[in-house]
Order: C-alpha cells, then structure tokens, then sequence
C-alpha cells in the first residue's frame, strides 16, 4: 500500500453540518464587509467632491437641495437653547461629549450645530460649562450626517436633563431632538470650522474614511472561513484500515 492510499477523507456527519452551515455565513460576512468598504469609498468620494465645491449661504430651505455632506455653508441666525451633550465620545482615549445646540435663521428654519468636543472629567455628575450666546451670528462649517453612537440599547433615545439649559443624549438623531426641543430638525449636522476661535475641540474625523477597517474586517472573516474548512479537512481525513 502506498503512502497516498494510507489516509483517505472521510467526512463525518456532525463536522460537515456545522461546516455547511459555518463557511457560507463566513463568506457572506467577508462579502457583505467588502461591499461595506465600497460604499464607504464612494461616500468619501463624493464628500471630497462636495468639500471642492464653493460655499453656499444656508436661509432655512431644504438641505437636500444640492446641499450635501462636505458642502462649505454660511449660516445667520441665533443659537436657542438647551444645548445636548452627546454621550460616550472618545478623543484620544478621553472620554467626553460632543456638543450639539439648536440653531434657528431667518423665518423660523432650524438646524443642529456641533460646536465641538469636551472632556466630561472625573466626575460624570459634574456638568461642564457651555458657553452659548443668543446674540446673531453668522456660522461658517461644513454639512455631515451625524456621528454614530454605537448600538440602540434599552432606553437609548432617552434624553437626560441635567439642567434646564443642557440635556444629554445617547444619540444623534433628528427624531431625538426633534421631540426634546419641541420642533423640527434636519438629520444633517452643520460642523463648525476647526479654524473659528473656539474653547472646545474641532478636529472632526473625516466620513466616511473607515474604508480599510471594513477590509481588514473582511480579510478576517475570509481566514476565519479557510481556517474551518482546512480544520475540516484534517478532522475527516483519516488513516486508511
């Protein structure tokens, strides 16, 4: 007998079940991360198109109307109150809030502004102190979907009023502050240029730039899945009697 013919593959029934049913989803996610990258890639580039356009002044009307994420826009209204502390953001391993206030400009149009990122200190019952005029004036930023806030858990669209001028919240969404403030708010974020004189934080990321992390991601569920299938094969390939 030679060597080859020592070993033959026989497959075992509970092996090649949990094979079947494993290696497909495992595929699947890699594809399905890969495609995530793709749209990433296509956000990223049309922001980059948005960012080399010119600055247009925003007067209240829709922000779908050839204004989109990326986009330099001028605002002239006044700031209204409360302002929303947006939980859980993480600078260089500090945790803090994202500050976001309301923002109303002629006849009575709002949108939220995010003024920037502060570091919630020691104590989370402290509140930090956030400055905010009710005089005119005239915001200059860039328009952008609001920041992710990780996975809806429990009460999560709660808002918590930790006084009658600051509420915090879980996440950033339209329905959210919409309910809290009493009226209406566009899903788009006006972020304040980094460059305007500012005691919070404007380094804001880039969207839609994670695309190497959704390959990566895809790169790991590809070696997961030859991972099982070459256990499979060692598991059922056996010495022949």
């Amino acid at each position: 007998m030679t060597a080859a013919a020592r070993w033959r593959f026989r497959p075992g029934l509970a092996s090649s079940c949990v094979t079947i049913l494993l290696f497909p989803a495992l595929i699947s996610l890699g594809l399905w991360q890969l495609d995530r990258a793709q749209q990433k890639r296509a956000l990223f580039e049309r922001y980059q198109l948005n960012r080399a356009a010119p600055a247009a002044t925003w007067d209240g009307g829709a922000l779908t109307a050839g204004l989109q994420s990326g986009r330099a826009i001028t605002a002239t209204g006044h700031y209204l109150q409360p302002t929303f502390l947006l939980d859980n953001r993480f600078r260089e391993g500090q945790a803090g809030y994202e500050i976001l206030s309301p923002f109303e400009v002629a006849g009575g149009r709002h949108l939220m502004v995010a003024r920037g990122w502060i570091a919630m200190g020691a104590d989370r019952s402290r509140i930090p102190e956030i400055r905010l005029s009710s005089e005119q004036v005239t915001l200059q930023g860039r328009l952008g979907n609001p920041p992710v806030s990780g996975i809806r858990l429990g009460q999560s669209d709660a808002v918590e009023r930790l006084s009658a001028t600051v509420f915090r919240a879980q996440r950033a969404e339209p329905e959210i502050f919409s309910k809290a403030l009493g009226f209406g708010v566009p899903a788009t974020l006006l972020y304040l240029n980094p460059d305007a004189a500012s005691a919070y934080d404007r380094h804001w990321p880039v969207p839609a730039g994670e695309m190497s992390r959704h390959q990566a991601y895809a790169v790991q569920w590809f070696v997961m899945s030859a991972v099982l299938l070459l256990l499979y094969i060692k598991i059922n390939v056996r010495r022949a009697l």
